[in-house]
Order: structure tokens, then C-alpha cells, then sequence
């Protein structure tokens, strides 16, 4: 917008957020190609990413299977231990922040608010129902402070509700600095112990009770997923079968097809499945 582009606060916000975008070089997080200021506003150029974000995902399915989830969750760690590396903390791990792309890979969006190493935060920045205690005590965040918001993530994935009520934003405040997190296994019949003692330690209140680097996270999650029998970056690599489906329907017919397809097509996004459609004239 023509009018955000006047203002120097968020200019400079927006500037950083490509400069820091654009030094990552990784394929679990959204690559830059350049950034324009022309016609008196301000572009970011990334690349274009085909399919929707965790949080469409979860407000249609409403949760994940725990193969599914532990998939997706390894690939964030994968991004996020390579950010750590660099230097720079996401700070907002979140579903909106997890684009989900046809082919299962995943991509993490938005460092906007990510900060060196060891920064302390005087402004909330974050957003609430995932955002960590020393976040909210503006604390001097690190890598835990994104394996906080992982493990909300990752709880909402399970669960298909976040841990905490939402009824008052000063009592979720208070609720991350003085309540666990409710028992995963409570609300998820059969969840394997590994995935639920995932959860419960990424969610600790006390930094140091939490994993104490994403590659640390991401071995437990490794553990989680030989349980599973997951194999590595099984949604990409595991062999396709390809099925063939003719469907005849005539012009009336054409706007309810295109919704039945779209349906069809969501839902088999959701569970990997890639959709390709053609048109054929009936002899």
C-alpha cells in the first residue's frame, strides 16, 4: 500500500525483513529474490509457492495425523536449525507462518520479527496465543524461544485446539507465564508417548527445561517418527501410484463440477495427494 511505503517505521521493518529473508538459503524457508521501491511504493520479489498454510489446513480438518504432523514438524526444524546457525530467531512460529505446498514440502514464512541471538524485546512481538514467556517478559529470546512456539504449533496439530482458553488476552499472558500446557494424551486417544513427550518438553515455561537447540528437537522428532515407521521426508520421496478417473458431465452441470473438484482437490491436498485435471472433448 501506497500509504504503508511513507511510513519509515514500517519501511525499515520491511527492509529487514528482506535483507534477512534473502541471506537464508535453505528449502524449508521462502526464498527472496530482490526488493523494488518504484511508483512510491516498496516490493518484495519471492518465489511463488502453490498450496495453503497450516492454519487453512487446520480450519478445515480441524487436526493432523500424528505421522502427518511429526512430517511437517521435522521439515520446520530442518528450516528453523539452519536460521539458528545464521544467527537470527523467527520469533512468531506459528500455523499462519507454515505454508503447506502441493507436494508436502514446507516453506516458513514471514521473519519479520526475527531478531539476532540473545536480543531482548521491549515491544511484544510475537502473537499471543503462541508466544513464549520470555517473549512476554521481554526476556532476551534464543532458538528455545522458537521451540515454544513449535510446540503450541505442534499441540494445535495434534489436538485441533490450542492449549490455552481465549477469552481474555491478559489471562492467556498470564496462562503462559503460570500454567503447563494440558496433557496432549488427554485429549488424543492412543498418541504415541514420544509425540506427547515432544510436545510436553517444547512447551516448557522455564526455557531451560525445553530442547536446547532445534537440532536437538529435531533428534526427538526423529525418535517420534521411527515409531511411527516414518521414513525420512516420506511425504516427497515416497514412491507415487498415479490413478486415472474419466468423469463425463454436460454445460448445466459445469458450476457444480468445478466446486465438487475444488472440494475433492482440498482434501486431497491435505493428505498429500497431488491433483491434476484436463479436459477432453467426448467423441
Amino acid at each position: 500500500r501506497h500509504n504503508m511505503a511513507m511510513d519509515e517505521e514500517f519501511l525499515e521493518n520491511f527492509h529487514r525483513e528482506a535483507r534477512i529473508i534473502a541471506s537464508l538459503n535453505h528449502p524449508s524457508i521462502i526464498k527472496v529474490y530482490d526488493i523494488e521501491e518504484m511508483f512510491r511504493t516498496v516490493f518484495i520479489m519471492m518465489e511463488l509457492l502453490e498450496g495453503r498454510s497450516l492454519e487453512e489446513e487446520l480450519e478445515q480438518f480441524g487436526r493432523m495425523s500424528p505421522a502427518r504432523a511429526v512430517d511437517c514438524l521435522m521439515q520446520v526444524c530442518q528450516g528453523l536449525a539452519y536460521a539458528h546457525n545464521k544467527g537470527i530467531v523467527h520469533q512468531d512460529i506459528k500455523p499462519a507462518n507454515i505454508f503447506i505446498r502441493e507436494d508436502g514440502r514446507i516453506k516458513i514464512l514471514d521473519f519479520g520479527l526475527a531478531v539476532p541471538v540473545g536480543s531482548e524485546e521491549f515491544d511484544f512481538s510475537g502473537t499471543v496465543q503462541y508466544m513464549s514467556p520470555e517473549q512476554i517478559l521481554g526476556d532476551p529470546v534464543d532458538a528455545r524461544t522458537d521451540i515454544y512456539g513449535l510446540g503450541i504449533t505442534a499441540y494445535e496439530m495434534i489436538c485441533g485446539v490450542r492449549p490455552y482458553p481465549e477469552d481474555d488476552l491478559n489471562d492467556l499472558f498470564k496462562l503462559h507465564l503460570t500454567e503447563d500446557i494440558p496433557d496432549p494424551g488427554d485429549l488424543v486417544q492412543g498418541l504415541p508417548p514420544d509425540l506427547r513427550g515432544f510436545i510436553k518438553k517444547a512447551c516448557s515455561r522455564d526455557v531451560a527445561d525445553r530442547y536446547d537447540s532445534m537440532t536437538e528437537a529435531l533428534n526427538a522428532l526423529d525418535e517420534v517418527a521411527k515409531e511411527l515407521n516414518l521414513k525420512p521426508d516420506q511425504a516427497a520421496k515416497s514412491s507415487q501410484k498415479i490413478t486415472t478417473v474419466v468423469i463425463r458431465y454436460g454445460d448445466d452441470q459445469q458450476l457444480a463440477m468445478s466446486k465438487l473438484l475444488e472440494e475433492f482437490s482440498s482434501k486431497a491436498m491435505a493428505l498429500g495427494v497431488k491433483i491434476k485435471a484436463a479436459e477432453f472433448e467426448d467423441d
